[in-house]
């Protein structure tokens, strides 16, 4: 039709589906295989989440980094892994790492700071804030 939607009533069975914008489930997704998620390295001092990141390496070996996370009004229920890392195999201190909130707040504060290497946490937005679901290491 003219909103170029295709209805299938029944079961589709296909080798590969890739959707090019966004998926809507409307009810519970059942999954029988890996799942697989974005994770990138970054070591630049500033980063700004983008859309399709999921679990972010920052590496605090030269500098320290300031990430700064979306809006938590536009990305309820969105999840984030953020871990320390230092590429540096034999380095006992690193730069901190600062994860400051573009709107909303992260655990009722502006921004937290990872101190540690191998420090890492696991945010949720409820659409309002940004919450620290787990961490471990300061």
């Amino acid at each position: 039709g003219a909103q170029n939607i295709l209805n299938i009533h029944g079961q589709l069975s296909t080798l590969a589906l890739k959707a090019s914008e966004r998926v809507d489930l409307t009810g519970p997704l059942f999954c029988s295989s890996a799942n697989h998620q974005n994770i990138t390295t970054i070591s630049s001092p500033i980063y700004e989440v983008n859309d399709d990141d999921y679990t972010l390496l920052a590496d605090l070996s030269d500098n320290p980094i300031c990430i700064t996370l979306p809006a938590a009004a536009s990305h309820k229920g969105r999840l984030l892994n953020l871990k320390a890392i230092q590429s540096k195999k034999y380095a006992l201190k690193s730069h901190p790492l600062t994860i400051k909130s573009g709107g909303g707040l992260i655990d009722l504060f502006e921004e937290i700071k990872i101190k540690m290497n191998t420090a890492c946490r696991t945010l949720q937005s409820d659409g309002e804030n940004w919450w620290v679901i787990s961490s471990r290491g300061s």
